[in-house]
């Protein structure tokens, strides 16, 4: 069992399937990560806060307002909210995201090890830059 040490993010995620909620807070926690999963899109909207979040997480197929749209008018907020690093996780490898600007998409379900490396790939630049 690899020990890492917390990463102390403030993470805000979105899944409609429930489970998939619980499983991923429980994983953020493993990781040190503070964390608020949320039901729906429009919810990461309306809670949305630069000084309170450092990475976004969504699913892409939520009903109303999936992950690709979320993305997308987070991009367009104004202020540094649209630079918060946004990374899109679907269970379809076909319906892999387009390029919004994200810091990348995962293939779901999320081992503890791919979401590790995402958060952190997202947040702390590559070493030698």
């Amino acid at each position: 069992m690899t020990v890492r040490p917390p990463l102390g993010l403030r993470v805000l995620a979105a899944d409609d399937e429930t489970i998939n909620r619980v499983v991923l807070g429980h994983q953020l926690a493993k990781l040190g990560c503070t964390h608020r999963v949320l039901a729906k899109g429009e919810e990461v909207i309306a809670q949305l806060d630069a000084s309170l979040h450092d990475v976004v997480l969504l699913d892409v197929c939520m009903p109303n307002l999936g992950g690709e749209e979320v993305a997308r008018r987070i991009r367009s907020l104004p202020g540094p909210a649209a630079h918060i690093p946004v990374i899109l996780m679907t269970a379809h490898a076909e319906s892999a995201p387009q390029d919004l600007g994200h810091c990348s998409w995962l293939l779901k379900p999320l081992s503890l090890a791919t979401l590790h490396q995402a958060l952190i790939a997202c947040v702390r630049p590559p070493s030698g830059s």
